[in-house]
């Protein structure tokens, strides 16, 4: 019988990576196409709430979900004792940039191989999520990649990030 580690909130910092798996439709093709059972990845902002493009709604800042959390990644400092993101100016750019805007169906299906890229002035969640590392002037992958080539597996495997929390269960 496996145990289940338990999360606790307490432990998040603004910026961390969430990642989650649903089990849905969606994450379920993210999953099986990029090989890692994680569909959907938010960024913690703090006083229990995470910006995100959530799927079918768009980007906004929502009230942190725990179901499905599967994973929590910090961002690693180049020099200790900095801050790897600069914070504020991703939330800055998430405010006048990217709140409001729609879901990015098509640019999710890039993934698929159906298509080259999304649509301009809407984004899925890890397109959203590379957008926001540039806006904290945080790179945690090649520069040339475009956002849209981004999945929530990549920010699983990517080492500019440790893992904080792992949930042990099945999923």
């Amino acid at each position: 019988m496996n145990s289940v580690v338990l999360f606790d909130p307490s432990i998040l910092e603004p910026g961390d990576v969430l990642l989650y798996y649903e089990k849905d439709f969606i994450d379920t093709i993210i999953a099986e196409k990029t090989g890692k059972a994680v569909g959907h990845i938010e960024r913690y902002v703090g006083n229990g709430k995470s910006v995100a493009s959530r799927n079918g709604v768009g980007v906004n800042e929502y009230d942190l979900r725990l179901t499905g959390l599967v994973c929590v990644r910090r961002a690693i400092p180049v020099v200790s004792g900095t801050p790897a993101l600069d914070f504020s100016a991703g939330m800055d750019w998430f405010n006048k940039v990217a709140k409001g805007q729609k879901y990015d169906f098509e640019g999710l299906l890039t993934f698929t191989s159906f298509f080259k890229s999304g649509h301009d002035g809407e984004m899925f969640c890890s397109e959203f999520a590379v957008n926001f590392d540039r806006a904290c002037g945080f790179e945690p992958f090649n520069p040339d990649q475009p956002p849209f080539e981004t999945s929530p597996r990549d920010y699983w495997i990517c080492g500019a990030f440790q893992t904080i929390w792992k949930s042990d269960s099945e999923y």
